[in-house]
């Protein structure tokens, strides 16, 4: 066996070295070709009298110190048998190679081995994919070797007592961690052989090196350690209600569908054989973002309750549906049917359109998702999620469902108008006092558009139909705005106590709709209708053309060629007329400072027509500008208690309000003579002194100011 080893070894390149330093005490004997201990020499076969060469490089050893004590002394240096090469011999890994072969000599003549203790990992996967794993472990165990057949330089087989075979890899200890299992399916060990210090150790030393230096590497494909450990696995899965061998059941069902089932049988049977079920709480919940970005909910609930069961029967087809159990039990003054549908979902809910089908049947249906569960349920712990607890039970149809969700509904409303009302005033109250005059701006131009919006969007449903959000939307747009309106107010900012002038926000309206491209507070779809009902402004009202053309020419809002020339003719009559002090197209520049405070990218163009305006008014008689008249209200003294009218205590002194009545039938003649709403409003509120937003809300109120459609439906007979 020796010499066979050796040849294999000896077959590998060698490399030149300088005469080894460790000790060997092992060697090949030329005439029998056996591996030979140094304690097996004797003193008459000293030095080269032993006839034994080197395992590694061939050449021949002297064996020194033969039959000599294991250690003496010789001096200060301790001395023991040992083969020596010859002096400036060239040699290669011998030590490495003597020492597998003296490893491989003792298994071979001890004829037993040390097999480590060894642990496999098994794993089975369940009805529902969940992986489960079982770990089975066998002690160490001596096994007797009957042959021993090497396979390469550092692989040999050990065939042992009965017939089973083991691989064994003489390896390093620097690549023992980066062996892998091959494809042979052999049990493998890995010797840990590379220590040069063996090929000098005794037989009983190398015996205990090999005790520790053994581990395994690869086990076999049909090891019963490995089907142990599987069926340790498989039980895990039966336990967790995960497994169930369908071939005893129906093997027509398919794999997908096999968990389901089982939960399926365990739920039938377990809610067959209980009395009681407990049922979730009803509820809806309603949900609102506000203009924060912060959500608000609100939710309707009712009491859970237990119900008493009296029969369970699995998949039962009612109408089109087939329901996975139904559940029959007392009528009560909750459930009038006595029948309640169950859906147990593990790996797929239950989609939309199925909701609704089950929905129209009419009968409560309850809805136990496992999903979150799946391979990790007992028939203890799923006998109590089905039975007593309510996470995961839901509603799919409940009859009083759409009662809740109409009670949530209006609870949350009234919390959103109270939230928002409350942001308003608290939030926007401490942050707009850090805003810089560039960032005011911009949100009040923000504000100015959805107030706009939503007026627009409010007078196209009023006397049709009352909407009580789009009301609310408006006056809160329109409190916003006021906060933002009155901080350029308390910084300073004059002109702005002309905002409000219900001429001016139909000019900011549209200046906005030219600088935005789309129409804003108006019902309208595009800039150019917007235009449009400028060309069709009166006499009157054309003293602010100037500024909206200065407007389109800087925002260029979208127009076609033929839109262009209309604009461009526009364009020419004004530039032709403007001049002029007695033109309609005169400037009237009473709004821009407030305009070139919003747009300042018209602030130039502003300038100029100021100037215009200022030549022109000197050019014209100066018109005093009317008085706002107040009038005196009755007195306590002059009350009459007879009336029992007592509206009319009043402050001493209070400001005109109109008179529905009689803003309708003046803008009713407008209409007649041709005035637009615009130009009514202004000449309305100045003859008879009031405000003219005072006005404009009067001709919101009798539905006239949508558009100058609606204003001439309205008004003319």
């Amino acid at each position: 066996m020796a010499h066979e080893i050796q040849t294999m070894l000896a077959a590998e390149p060698l490399t030149e070295s300088s005469t080894p330093s460790t000790t060997m005490t092992w060697a090949k004997e030329v005439e029998t070709g056996e591996a030979r201990y140094i304690g097996e020499i004797g003193k008459e076969r000293r030095g080269y009298k032993c006839d034994c060469v080197c395992f590694g490089c061939g050449y021949p050893l002297s064996a020194r110190k033969a039959g000599a004590p294991p250690i003496q002394w010789s001096g200060n240096r301790q001395q023991r048998p040992h083969f020596a090469h010859q002096r400036g011999a060239i040699v290669a890994n011998c030590q490495i190679i003597t020492a597998r072969i003296a490893a491989l000599n003792v298994l071979r003549s001890d004829g037993i081995i040390q097999l480590p203790g060894r642990g496999r990992s098994g794993y089975f996967v369940g009805l529902s994919g969940t992986r489960y794993e079982a770990f089975v472990e066998s002690p160490p165990e001596k096994a007797i070797i009957n042959t021993v057949a090497i396979h390469d330089t550092d692989t040999a087989i050990l065939t042992l007592v009965g017939g089973r075979q083991i691989k064994v890899k003489l390896v390093s200890s620097i690549t023992a961690d980066n062996e892998v299992a091959d494809s042979s399916g052999f049990p493998t060990i890995l010797l840990l052989t590379d220590d040069p210090d063996i090929a000098g150790m005794s037989p009983t030393q190398i015996r205990q090196r090999l005790a520790v230096g053994v581990h395994w590497c690869q086990f076999g494909d049909d090891d019963p350690l490995l089907f142990s450990a599987q069926m340790d696995a498989q039980d895990k899965a039966k336990t967790a209600l995960d497994w169930y061998d369908f071939k005893q059941l129906d093997p027509t069902i398919p794999d997908e569908l096999r968990y389901e089932t089982l939960l399926h049988l365990k739920a039938k049977e377990i809610l067959g054989s209980s009395p009681i079920l407990n049922l979730p709480p009803p509820s809806a919940t309603a949900y609102a973002t506000l203009r924060d970005g912060s959500a608000l909910t609100e939710t309707q609930t009712l009491p859970s309750m237990q119900l008493s069961i009296l029969s369970a029967t699995l998949e039962k087809r009612i109408g089109q549906l087939r329901p996975d159990l139904l559940i029959t039990f007392p009528v009560s003054k909750t459930f009038d049917t006595g029948q309640l549908l169950i859906e147990v979902t593990v790996s797929n809910s239950i989609d939309p359109a199925r909701r609704e089908r089950i929905a129209a049947l009419g009968l409560p249906a309850l809805e136990i998702n496992l999903s979150r569960f799946a391979g990790t349920l007992t028939l203890e712990a799923f006998t109590d999620l089905l039975i007593h607890r309510l996470e995961t039970k839901t509603w799919i149809y409940h009859p009083h469902l759409q009662m809740l969700q109409d009670r949530a509904q209006e609870q949350l409303t009234k919390k959103v108008a109270d939230a928002e009302k409350s942001s308003v005033q608290e939030t926007a109250h401490q942050k707009i006092k850090q805003l810089s005059p560039a960032e005011l701006l911009s949100k009040l131009l923000l504000a100015v558009v959805a107030y706009a919006e939503a007026v627009a969007k409010t007078r196209t449903i009023y006397n049709k139909k009352q909407n009580s959000a789009a009301i609310w939307k408006e006056e809160h747009t329109r409190e916003v705005l006021y906060i933002y309106v009155n901080e350029f107010k308390s910084r300073g900012y004059a002109e702005f106590n002309a905002f409000w002038d219900a001429r001016f926000q139909a000019i900011l309206n549209r200046i906005l709709s030219l600088k935005l491209d789309r129409a804003i507070g108006y019902n309208l779809n595009s800039a150019w209708q917007v235009i449009n009902t400028m060309l069709m402004d009166q006499a009157q009202s054309r003293s602010f053309h100037s500024i909206y053309l200065l407007a389109i020419r800087l925002y260029k809002p979208t127009v076609n060629h033929i839109q262009q020339e209309r604009i461009t003719a526009w364009r020419d009559e004004v530039a032709g007329e403007i001049k002029s002090p007695a033109s309609n197209y005169s400037p009237d520049c009473r709004y821009n400072l407030l305009i070139a405070r919003l747009f300042p990218e018209l602030k130039d163009g502003l300038s100029k027509l100021s100037k215009i305006e200022a030549e022109n008014s000197a050019a014209r008689p100066h018109i005093a500008p009317p008085v706002k008249v107040k009038k005196e209200v009755i007195s306590p003294d002059a009350y009459s208690r007879a009336s029992g009218n007592i509206k009319h205590l009043m402050p001493v002194f209070e400001e005109r309000v109109p008179n529905l009545g009689g803003v309708h039938e003046g803008a009713r003649r407008a209409a007649n003579n041709g005035q637009s709403p615009l130009s009514f409003i202004y000449e309305y509120a100045h003859e008879k002194g009031f405000e003219e937003h005072d006005v404009m809300n009067a001709l919101r109120e009798l539905d006239v100011m949508d558009s100058p459609q609606r204003w001439k439906q309205k008004l003319w007979r």
